[in-house]
């Protein structure tokens, strides 16, 4: 059930996370032609994800109602994070022949993804992914 205050939180969340990624896409250069703006936020939000999930589990009966992980995790996090940016960049490069890089550029930001999320989730407490998958 949706409620307002779920929804506020996500909102909340959202609007700082999106003004937190204009931010950085701002103030990031990319002189070697590295998309390091989508790729370093990214890395952030699945770190700052693995925290907030590990952080969050066992504070209530149902942990993807907690506040804190809508507000942080959904809210923050999702908007933060851009998988639609990341695709049409690999996209960008295999349309241009950088085939090397692009798929570099893939396999570097899943594997650093998945890498941030498990020490995010080391650094919130977790010892086991069962109890962050919910």
């Amino acid at each position: 059930m949706i409620d307002a205050r779920s929804t506020m939180a996500v909102a909340a969340g959202a609007t700082a996370g999106a003004g937190a990624r204009w931010a950085v896409v701002e103030a990031v250069p990319e002189p070697d032609g590295w998309p390091w703006a989508v790729f370093v936020v990214n890395i952030v939000g699945s770190f700052v994800l693995g925290i907030v999930l590990a952080h969050t589990h066992h504070r209530t009966d149902d942990p993807t109602r907690d506040p804190l992980r809508l507000l942080i995790g959904t809210g923050f996090c999702g908007a933060l994070t851009t998988f639609a940016t990341f695709a049409v960049e690999v996209a960008v490069f295999l349309r241009d022949g950088r085939v090397a890089i692009g798929f570099g550029y893939l396999a570097v930001s899943i594997i650093v993804g998945i890498v941030a999320f498990l020490g995010g989730r080391r650094v919130g407490g977790a010892r086991d992914i069962e109890r962050v998958a919910a």
